[in-house]
Formats: structure tokens, sequence, C-alpha cells
């Protein structure tokens, strides 16, 4: 793997995946209600506790949502970031996994396939919607493709 050329497209992913963490709506109310709400609920002691995550019904664990949390905590302390700033570092701390992820991806085509392969991939990922969107998705199937 060319070392020059995975920090080139590292470059390119993050600053794609940056305007999508400023600019992507929320498409999921489970994202909203089943991830954010309850993030909240954990990082600052109160909000909307959704029924999944009642302790009589225990459907979820607030294991998943536990690194977002701790993650989300470090950053509003260290930066003094508000809670709406904080939303959108964690959503831009989603897109640079993402972008790790999809530089390591597209590396690894370049090193089997060949550059101009690697250079296919990079242009399909780079235009296609579903992997803007999910870039900076709080599902576990967002977060599981990372």
């Amino acid at each position: 793997m060319d070392d020059a050329r995975f920090w080139q497209l590292l470059a390119v992913f993050v600053a794609v995946n940056a305007v999508a963490a400023a600019l992507n709506h929320i498409d999921d109310t489970d994202e909203t209600y089943g991830y954010y709400e309850p993030l909240h609920f954990m990082m600052y002691g109160y909000g909307f506790q959704t029924w999944e995550y009642a302790h009589e019904f225990g459907l979820r664990s607030y294991v998943f949502l536990l690194p977002m949390a701790l993650v989300g905590q470090a950053l509003q302390a260290a930066l003094s970031l508000s809670k709406e700033q904080t939303f959108y570092a964690l959503r831009l701390v989603l897109g640079t996994f993402t972008a790790v992820a999809e530089s390591a991806f597209v590396s690894a085509i370049d090193a089997v396939f060949g550059p101009s392969m690697g250079t296919f991939t990079f242009v399909f990922m780079l235009t296609s919607a579903g992997v803007l969107y999910a870039a900076t998705s709080f599902l576990p199937s967002a977060v599981i493709m990372r």
C-alpha cells in the first residue's frame, strides 16, 4: 500500500465526510429516537428515554451508545462545545472513521487490482449517495460498515 496515496485519499474522504456531517439531514427516526435521544440522556442525565431502553423491557443495551457518549463528553470538555457543536463533532468523528475505512479499502484495491481499478473505486465511492449518507449516520448498520 502506497502511504502517500492513502493520505491523499484520506484527505479527500475526510473533506467530503465533513461536508456530509454538516449538511446531511437525519433520514431515520430510529436514529433520532433510538440513538441520539438515549445518547443525550447518557451524556446530560436528562431527556427522553425510549421504551426500548427502559429497564422493564430491556430490548436495547446502552453498550452501543457508551463509546459515543465517552467521545462526546471528552470533546465537549476539551473544546468547550455546546450541545449542538457536540452533535456535529460526533458526526464528524463518525465521518472520519468512515474516511479511514474508505481510504484503506481503495488503497487495498490499488494494491491488489492496480491503480486504475483503485481510481474507479475511488470515483464510485466518492459519488455514491448511500455512502455519503451512511458516513455520518449513527445507526448500528452504518457504524458496522466502517
